[in-house]
């Protein structure tokens, strides 16, 4: 199991929060403003190298 079972429910708050403020994002500003650096700025994540 690569997930484990306590992380999951972690896990599964993170996207919610991450889609929630995409859509939020996207409502505002137009889809096609929305690009994948900013699906990472709003997750919080770093861009691969």
């Amino acid at each position: 199991m690569s997930i484990q079972p306590r992380r999951e429910p972690e896990r599964a708050e993170r996207e919610r929060l991450i889609v929630t403020a995409a859509r939020e994002w996207a409502e505002t500003e137009g889809w096609d403003a929305v690009t994948t650096p900013d699906w990472l700025l709003i997750g919080h994540f770093t861009p691969p190298a």
